[in-house]
């Protein structure tokens, strides 16, 4: 079964959009040490990326299929999702397990007029790509997740550094002369923890 994300990710993951870029340290210049009086420093070399720096890739426009959806919807604020997700994680793998639907992908939120306004309500879905037949469980619906026109990037980090990447994407797209849609999605494609380094999402805001 693929790895699922883990229910401990609702409370950061909203509020991690806000975090700004991570200042990179400059490299020293180093001196030789086997001359006999001081050097000049050589050209700074290009550093690779800490095993644990958050990365980025460049913005991308792209062009998703439609695909069969299971998944809750619920109406949130930024101060309230919080709460919601760790409700509705263990809800989504029960019916999952319990309802033998099978999954094809991996987990989705699909985000519907989110803003930074901490306040204002906008409406939160949860799910996975399913099967084509999947059947709706409880709470839980079917629907056909619509081709997605958008911008996006993929992220490597710990989720309270995401923020990073939404900066970069909405910068990229802007300068790009994007507008954004509204609709936000996050794609999750391996999931260790929240701290982890290693975990990789893909980041995708809709644009006209």
């Amino acid at each position: 079964m693929r790895r699922f994300i883990s229910p401990t990710v609702a409370a950061v993951l909203l509020a991690a959009l806000t975090i700004s870029f991570a200042v990179a340290q400059n490299p020293k210049d180093k001196q030789d040490p086997a001359a006999a009086t001081p050097a000049p420093a050589p050209a700074a070399a290009a550093v690779a990326p800490a095993n644990d720096e958050p990365i980025v890739t460049k913005m991308r426009v792209q062009d998703y299929k439609e695909t069969p959806y299971f998944y809750s919807s619920t109406e949130t604020t930024l101060n309230q999702i919080g709460q919601v997700v760790p409700e509705t994680l263990p809800k989504l793998f029960a019916a999952i397990k319990e309802n033998n639907v099978e999954v094809t992908g991996p987990m989705i939120f699909v985000y519907h007029g989110a803003t930074q306004d901490r306040d204002k309500p906008f409406k939160l879905e949860i799910g996975f790509t399913v099967a084509p037949g999947a059947k709706e469980a409880g709470d839980f619906k079917v629907r056909d997740l619509e081709p997605f026109h958008c911008a996006s990037v993929i992220y490597s980090g710990p989720i309270t550094q995401v923020g990073v990447a939404y900066q970069g994407l909405f910068t990229e797209l802007f300068g790009a002369g994007l507008q954004p849609t509204g609709e936000t999605r996050e794609m999750y494609l391996y999931w260790e923890s929240p701290e982890s380094p290693n975990n990789v999402q893909v980041i995708m805001a809709g644009v006209n």
